[in-house]
């Protein structure tokens, strides 16, 4: 194969939303997609408007408790003990981060989903997504609305697994970006 200066771009949840949508701009830059379990479908009542950030909700993104941190990572995978005490640090500290608690809330208090199809349908990148069968942030379903709407994606469901393929099924999302390497010219 050829290598080229494109990319393919990896993204999960929020990050594959933005990766969905940074294609569907016509970025000449991008030779391919691999996107977990994206983002994109209005979901929670969030469609053309934002909704309120929940009281709850802003006190977990603005002080990250360990608590709250190890059970949000328990529920975004099928094997609650990938949650390890290091993964919990991990994204505390993260989440910690001057500003980022305040920059979440924002983030979160003006989250649009807007209906995607006619964006998807600009996507024209080959694109393998990946979803977990488990998924309980967002709905495995919503691959559908992918699958009906983009011309060159891909779907596979990953049994046993949730919201994270990337910490779940490394081997399947590895094996995916060289997919997509190999279909683009980009991989070695």
């Amino acid at each position: 194969a050829t290598q080229t200066d494109d990319a393919i771009i990896v993204g999960n949840s929020l990050g594959g939303l933005a990766a969905w949508r940074y294609a569907a701009q016509g970025a000449g830059d991008v030779s391919g997609l691999v996107l977990l379990a994206p983002g994109g479908v209005p979901h929670n009542g969030v469609g053309d408007t934002p909704v309120d950030v929940p009281m709850m909700l802003s006190f977990y993104l603005k002080n990250a408790p360990e608590a709250g941190v190890r059970a949000a990572l328990q529920a975004m995978h099928a094997d609650p003990s990938i949650g390890t005490d290091a993964m919990v640090t991990q994204f505390a500290d993260m989440m910690k981060g001057s500003g980022n608690g305040e920059a979440f809330v924002a983030r979160a208090g003006s989250f649009t989903l807007p209906a995607p199809e006619a964006d998807m349908a600009k996507v024209m990148v080959p694109t393998l997504i990946l979803w977990g069968a488990q998924d309980t942030v967002l709905p495995p379903s919503h691959a559908d609305v992918f699958a009906a709407s983009m011309p060159n994606a891909e779907i596979r469901i990953l049994d046993q697994v949730g919201h994270m393929p990337q910490s779940e099924a490394r081997d399947a999302v590895a094996t995916a970006i060289r997919e997509i390497g190999a279909q683009t010219g980009d991989g070695s």
